[in-house]
């Protein structure tokens, strides 16, 4: 199985990519047990004893945008096959919900943004942007570079003004819509901003911009200059800039998908969870248009999740828009999909994805990249 995806990816992908592909493919973990537990591809060894959920909507449109692609199943003790195929692009249906991973409970210390100054269009708004860096304590040292975790956070964290002209109350504006925003919450409270790992960076937009139709822009004159930009021998500690992670929910999961296809050689991971806005915005870019500077490449994985019960926009308009998306920008071509369906979940699952997953909380979280490494060697 494994052999015969290698040939068809081969075969189609031009023979520069080809190279690059052959020296970096990824081999999923065969598991018996529970698949959350274990790696960010692990696959189930035996077949399920019901195929029923196959009908479920997403399941159906998954089949149709991914006819060879693997379908399985996790209770919470045990993963099973419902369809098998080409690991190249997975689906994994959630039908048990966890523990928190970070306890939800009280804040005991918040941070300040501060402006970073854009470029390019983005000035005609402002020529800052609201930007949070939250670096681990006593950790990021030269010897041992943190990772980093870019965070984009969806429609309702948007802020009025810019913490550059509006001073303390915009600093109050801006702290309130950033602290209940996932990984800004764990990161102050106690037990888990303890074994945070890795360097959280919060970029925060405008009432008025959006990750969906904005997100190039934003990823040219903003997030990419704040790698670009770091020092290293500055306060905010040294990065690994080989382990950058982009993440978002709902809106902000544009904002990663179009990390995703605009600048692989930047970004090692990507995840968008719920990727179906309200609008059904998404902004294509076809291969051409891929930043042509940037290889080679480093992006492993795209992640997506999708809440079956979700009422904003249409799932299986997500998934058939980010399958499109993949497929135009030459995506699909290097880099696996695993998509993630939680069963009874409505659009707001993120936390099932961002606190209740052990093994995406190792890797992203406590910085733990050679899990994900590995699949690489």
């Amino acid at each position: 199985m494994i052999a015969a995806a290698l040939v068809t990816l081969l075969a189609a992908a031009p023979t520069s990519q080809a190279v690059r592909f052959l020296t970096r493919t990824p081999f999923p973990e065969a598991v018996a047990g529970n698949l959350n537990e274990h790696g960010l591809m692990s696959l189930a060894t035996t077949p399920c004893a019901s195929t029923a959920n196959l009908s479920l909507p997403l399941a159906v449109k998954f089949q149709h945008v991914r006819p060879k692609g693997i379908i399985q199943s996790d209770d919470g003790f045990s993963g099973c096959q419902l369809k098998d195929g080409n690991w190249w692009s997975m689906m994994t249906m959630i039908n048990h919900t966890r523990e928190n991973i970070c306890y939800d409970g009280q804040l005991v210390s918040k941070s300040t943004a501060k402006p970073f100054n854009v470029t390019g269009p983005l000035t005609e708004r402002g020529n800052s942007r609201n930007l949070f860096i939250v670096r681990p304590e006593g950790k990021c040292n030269e010897q041992s570079p943190c990772p980093v975790i870019f965070y984009l956070h969806g429609h309702d964290e948007h802020v009025s003004t810019l913490v550059s002209v509006g001073g303390e109350k915009a600093e109050e504006e801006s702290w309130e819509k950033a602290k209940g925003a996932g990984f800004m919450r764990y990161a102050h409270q106690a037990d888990c901003g303890q074994t945070l790992g890795s360097v959280l960076v919060f970029p925060q937009l405008l009432e008025g911009e959006s990750w969906a139709v904005d997100g190039p822009n934003l990823l040219q004159h903003f997030l990419v200059p704040v790698l670009k930009n770091h020092d290293q021998s500055g306060a905010d500690g040294h990065w690994d800039m080989d382990r950058v992670a982009i993440m978002g929910y709902s809106e902000g999961s544009e904002g990663a998908i179009h990390a995703a296809k605009l600048y692989p050689a930047v970004f090692s991971l990507a995840i968008a969870a719920a990727p179906n806005t309200p609008t059904g915005v998404h902004l294509k870019i076809a291969e051409s248009d891929v930043v042509p500077e940037l290889v080679p490449r480093k992006l492993r994985l795209l992640i997506a999740s999708f809440g079956e019960q979700d009422k904003i926009g249409s799932s299986k308009d997500g998934l058939d828009d980010l399958i499109a998306d993949l497929d135009d920008s030459g995506v699909s071509k290097l880099t696996p999909l695993h998509v993630r369906l939680y069963l009874g979940a409505g659009h707001v699952h993120w936390d099932e994805m961002f606190n209740r997953w052990p093994a995406l909380h190792s890797v992203v979280w406590e910085g733990n990249y050679e899990r994900l490494d590995k699949l690489f060697q």
